[in-house]
């Protein structure tokens, strides 16, 4: 009840802090945690990964961890269950359990533009490509570790649009995040009717042979996201050459190789 009044003047962000500190100091015999790390920066997320595993293995406590981060959960949790379609698709280990997961999440094949999960009602997307392609899967070479993005849509109304774009691994850990609007202040003044934004994504030649994934946004940076596509799509990359006859993959080498 304390927390009742007071707490309905924070963001939803804070809230979920507050919530997550209020729950883990109160000693629970079983702790649920929804999405916690969806929040706050990367200080906030380790320390409560910290406290989470604290709290199972020095304490002996269980936790329901719920979370999309798969980093995350093979980091702290012994055994798996992954829902589908609010059914239980799996139960078992939690690499399997992780494989499984990411499998199913990520259809293979379909247009970028089918993985939408949120969009500004004054937004309406006719197409988007990667490299010309309307595909969920692009190959990337290291030769020419280029990526060309294009957003064709209309607008009801005036906006201030920037394009950003996060890179991760297959399980979920973010590696690099393209932000034109973030690190130069560059957005696009769109009036109303059609409008098209197009811009190319310079990859560095280091890269290493993976398959990486995508979230593909458009934003007022800091104030809105007006589109967002999570994870819906696959770079294939070929990764730079080494003179050893040595593959250098990301699963031995990381995500870049130092020069």
């Amino acid at each position: 009840k304390f927390i009742d009044t007071p707490v309905k003047r924070y963001s939803s962000g804070m809230m979920v802090r507050l919530g997550f500190a209020v729950a883990a100091h109160l000693e629970p015999e079983i702790l649920v945690v929804d999405e916690v790390l969806a929040v706050g920066d990367a200080a906030f997320q380790n320390k409560c990964l910290g406290k989470m595993e604290d709290i199972t293995k020095s304490k002996g406590r269980t936790i329901l961890f719920v979370s999309h981060n798969m980093a995350a959960v093979e980091r702290l949790c012994q055994r798996s269950v992954v829902l589908e379609d609010g059914m239980i698709g799996f139960q078992g280990e939690v690499g399997e359990g992780v494989a499984w997961y990411l499998n199913r999440s990520r259809p293979e094949g379909s247009k970028i533009i089918s993985g939408i999960e949120q969009l500004n009602p004054e937004f309406h997307i006719d197409e988007i490509t990667l490299n010309g392609s309307p595909l969920n899967q692009v190959p990337l070479n290291a030769d020419q570790p280029v990526l060309n993005v294009s957003v064709k849509g209309r607008l009801s109304e005036p906006k201030r649009v920037a394009l950003e774009v996060r890179l991760f691994d297959n399980k979920g850990t973010l590696l690099a995040f393209y932000s034109p609007g973030h690190l130069h202040g560059q957005l696009y003044d769109l009036k109303q009717g059609s409008f098209e934004i197009t811009e190319s994504i310079i990859f560095p030649g280091n890269i290493t042979m993976g398959e990486y994934y995508l979230d593909i946004d458009l934003t007022h940076p800091n104030v809105e996201y007006y589109m967002r596509i999570p994870k819906h799509v696959k770079l294939m990359v070929t990764g730079i050459s080494g003179t050893t006859g040595l593959e250098l993959k990301y699963e031995q080498c990381g995500f870049l190789m130092l020069k």
